[in-house]
């Protein structure tokens, strides 16, 4: 398995809730598409380097939008509109690959 398939595989597994002032609401769970990072993994970047396409509600509407709010939502967002948490529940965010597999070992 290269990085990036490392990476990937993680990624697909993480639960992103959603930062201050970004598209989704603020601490609700976005959920990221099953392709996991549109973009690839290159050694020493952070886990938040990446983007993808996410569901989830919302507070914004489009110019003419007359329905309630919050709304259900797609976005194609970066990742870095969220906080990134592994399935052991670590926010890993800003870590790297490396760093994260240390993480793991302690």
């Amino acid at each position: 398995m290269n990085i990036n398939e490392e990476y990937q595989s993680i990624i697909k597994k993480c639960k992103f809730i959603s930062k201050p002032n970004e598209w989704f609401i603020e601490g609700t769970e976005a959920k990221c598409s099953d392709a996991g990072s549109y973009s690839e993994y290159i050694e020493n970047d952070v886990f938040n380097i990446g983007w993808s396409l996410f569901e989830g509600y919302t507070n914004n509407g489009f110019k003419g939008y007359t329905g309630e709010l919050p709304r259900e939502d797609g976005e194609t967002c970066p990742f870095d509109e969220f906080f990134i948490y592994d399935v052991f529940g670590n926010e890993i965010s800003e870590l790297t690959l490396e760093e994260y597999k240390k993480l793991l070992t302690k």
